[in-house]
């Protein structure tokens, strides 16, 4: 983002990591330093590979902890994502980040099974699987036979639609998600495919606001295996918070050009307000939080970051129990049951002696149940109290590993 500060950025400040002159008296120039402003997975990586440069890093989180919209809490034995609960075989370089940490034997592959509502009955259907999609009664022959059709051109755009090479379908952001699939499917798709799965899951953005050049991005992202761990998606930005080391309850008023760098001025718990000399900063939070944060943007800027909207979500996470069939986990909680994690559609549990699920919806959409949603969270009904039979919709996403 182009701040109009004329000072170094973090990549800058990357490939040259020295700033003013060496601690201890001695002529070798210090490591320059970097502030990242916002502990969610955004900010901790951008911190961790600025830390791998060799520069001296700061992270100030607002929140009372890390991981933003990747973060797992245990709630009386029951393991609850806040946001994202599954993660794409296609995120190298989030897989990457991962092999780094020495975390990848905490992961595993993931279902990708969803329950899709139409006319109060759930259909079940793997993202990634094609038989399921012939199969299913969601959608009639019709429409079956029109997203086959149209999977040539999806898969031609897909394998161009990448960060570094979006330009090429720049004609797709003209086009929105609704009209791209009104020219290659039917109305059926697009209320009980398209809508559910963007409209109150991945995205949560109607298709009608919603550029094709998107809807085709994060489909390509559904169609690939998936993969978390029995600890949740937390434990990769746990881990990270855990090695930099965040300041947490730090909240950053503003961000200011100073003759030798630039100065970061923040209140922590006490409530006092500080500042401190920087060579470089990373924000890392929400675009309308940005004009905040830097008040020197220009007005066209400003108004552009302030403007940018944000979708919520409520996550409903319902905890149940049932009778043990296996082997107990290896692992237990602080309450003496069995840790089970779930989010959205899929659900790992180490012991099949209790599973839980949850359904993730936005307002738009109520009810219609979604790969992954990020928002919100409202925390799981007590284990402890009887649970009524679960309704289709909970069913259809409970899968033990």
């Amino acid at each position: 983002m182009d701040t109009h500060l004329p000072t170094a950025t973090a990549a800058e400040a990357a490939t040259g990591p020295t700033a003013g002159p060496g601690a201890g008296g001695g002529d070798a120039p210090a490591p320059a330093t970097v502030v990242v402003v916002g502990a969610g997975i955004a900010g901790l990586t951008a911190a961790w590979r600025l830390r791998q440069a060799g520069l001296r890093v700061r992270v100030l989180e607002r929140g009372p902890a890390a991981g933003g919209r990747m973060r797992t809490v245990d709630h009386e034995g029951f393991r609850i994502e806040l946001g994202a609960s599954i993660l794409g075989r296609n995120y190298t370089g989030m897989l990457r980040l991962i092999e780094e940490l020495g975390l990848s034997h905490q992961f595993s592959p993931s279902s990708t099974l969803c329950g899709f509502d139409r006319d109060n009955t759930v259909h079940r259907l793997r993202t990634d699987s094609r038989a399921d999609l012939l199969r299913t009664r969601l959608i009639g022959p019709r429409t079956k036979a029109a997203v086959f059709r149209a999977l040539p051109n999806f898969l031609a755009h897909r394998k161009r639609l990448d960060w570094d090479t979006m330009d090429r379908n720049t004609y797709l952001d003209t086009l929105s998600a609704t009209q791209y699939a009104r020219r290659h499917l039917t109305q059926e798709a697009i209320d009980h495919l398209c809508e559910p799965l963007f409209g109150g899951g991945i995205v949560l953005a109607s298709p009608d606001r919603m550029a094709a050049a998107d809807m085709l991005f994060y489909t390509a992202k559904l169609l690939v295996p998936h993969f978390n761990s029995p600890q949740g998606v937390g434990l990769l930005t746990r881990t990270l918070a855990d090695r930099l080391g965040v300041e947490l309850n730090t909240r950053v008023t503003a961000v200011r050009r100073q003759p030798d760098g630039l100065s970061v001025t923040w209140r922590g718990e006490d409530g006092e307000e500080r500042s401190d000399r920087t060579d470089a900063v990373v924000v890392a939070v929400p675009a309308p939080q940005v004009p905040v944060i830097l008040p020197e943007l220009t007005a066209p800027d400003r108004d552009y970051l302030s403007s940018l909207p944000y979708s919520r979500a409520l996550i409903v996470s319902l905890g149940l129990e049932r009778p043990r069939r296996r082997r107990p986990s290896r692992s237990s909680s602080p309450s003496g049951r069995t840790p089970r994690w779930s989010a959205s559609n899929s659900t790992t549990t180490r012991s099949p002696a209790g599973s839980t699920t949850a359904a993730g919806s936005s307002p738009s959409t109520p009810g219609r149940s979604s790969p992954t949603a990020g928002g919100t969270p409202t925390t799981a009904p007590s284990p402890s109290r009887p649970s009524p039979r679960p309704p289709p919709s909970s069913r259809a996403s409970a899968r033990p590993s």
